[in-house]
């Protein structure tokens, strides 16, 4: 006689290889390694030769993320990424920083878009 209770079947679970996730700190370290590489394809540095369509802001080595802000804020708003990703392709500062400086940079683009639209609509 069949019981009146429902009983899930049982299933057979075949457990799927699990890879282990890469910390945090290799996360960190392959992000800024395929940044640099990104900037120097971008700008010649490793690859075919280009032609900058902007003048340097003079970003140096010595900067941290604050210097480096007031440097680009002479800058058009256009440019400031191509800024720092230009930096980074010639040394002039660390891929950590340019990462930070990045993330900040859209971020700020992101709050002005929806302080625009918002503006728009009242």
């Amino acid at each position: 006689m069949d019981e009146p209770v429902y009983k899930r079947p049982l299933t057979k679970t075949s457990n799927p290889v699990r890879y282990p996730l890469p910390s945090l700190e290799q996360v960190k370290i392959n992000q800024e390694k395929e940044l640099l590489d990104l900037a120097q394809v971008r700008y010649g540095i490793r690859g075919t030769e280009v032609t900058l369509s902007f003048q340097p802001v003079g970003i140096s080595v010595d900067m941290d993320e604050n210097a480096i802000f007031r440097q680009l804020m002479t800058a058009p708003m256009h440019e400031r990424a191509d800024q720092v990703l230009y930096a980074l392709a010639t040394g002039q500062t660390n891929a950590a920083i340019a990462n930070r400086v990045l993330a900040s940079l859209s971020l700020i683009a992101r709050m002005k878009d929806k302080e625009i639209s918002n503006d728009h609509t009242k």
